[in-house]
């Protein structure tokens, strides 16, 4: 399934295992939850240069909100 990542072109496609795996890592700088996919911004090795981003589907995981805050990983709804 492939999503338009709100105007980011370059965003590639993962699974919502892999996004759990760069969360526990601490790659993940931030999450953008929405309605269709999840926004996944990986934290950037250069200052004032954005990190890469990926997007997974959602999942309906009530573990989620935890799993970030656990991880200090900023994320909206």
């Amino acid at each position: 399934m492939l999503y338009k990542t709100g105007g980011v072109s370059d965003a590639n496609e993962i699974s919502y295992d892999q996004f759990l795996a760069m969360v526990e890592e601490g790659k993940i700088e931030k999450v953008e939850i929405q309605d269709e996919k999840i926004v996944i911004t990986e934290k950037s090795d250069r200052e004032k240069v954005p990190g890469k981003q990926y997007y997974t589907g959602v999942v309906d995981d009530e573990r989620l909100p935890q799993i970030l805050d656990e991880a200090g990983v900023q994320y909206s709804k």
